[in-house]
């Protein structure tokens, strides 16, 4: 009679453990199907690593020349699905304002934290010492700015 009880109460425990799993599933596949058919996402200034320094958040070309592009490379922060949506990039003089995005899709996302990078191009038409200055947030949503000083060959 024991025996007999502990075998019924695994089964429901496995039926109600499959019906959870098809819920689930449901869910995920209704929630994914109407962010597909909206295409809503989200727009967002990146998440910097302030705890990490310039050497974490920006890469500096070793050198930079008056007049010609440079490339850098910002990373930002954010979860499993984000991905990076380019950046508001401001140069005056020799200071360069940037402003890194993400885009945060709809639907399910998996939490895991992901390395966001992405390639700037600036332009210093004059030599000397440029500031450059990235702005984002912080894991709270606190301004945080990250800023560095290159040398422009003339």
């Amino acid at each position: 009679m024991y025996r007999v009880n502990s075998i019924k109460s695994r089964s429901l425990g496995i039926q109600r453990a499959r019906l959870v799993h098809l819920f689930t599933l449901g869910c995920i596949v209704i929630f994914s199907a109407c962010s597909f058919i909206t295409g809503s996402s989200k727009k967002r200034i990146g998440i910097l690593r302030d705890s990490g320094g310039v050497e974490k958040t920006l890469q500096v070309p070793n050198k930079i020349t008056a007049g010609q592009d440079a490339a850098f490379t910002i990373t930002t922060l954010g979860s499993g699905c984000m991905i990076p949506d380019g950046a508001e990039i401001r140069v005056s003089g020799l200071t360069a304002d940037i402003e890194p995005h993400d885009r945060l899709p709809a639907g399910p996302c998996e939490m895991v934290e992901r390395r966001l990078p992405r390639v700037v191009t600036l332009h210093f038409a004059s030599p000397g010492i440029a500031t450059i200055r990235v702005k984002g947030i912080d894991l709270v949503g606190q301004p945080v700015v990250v800023e560095t000083h290159v040398v422009v060959d003339p």
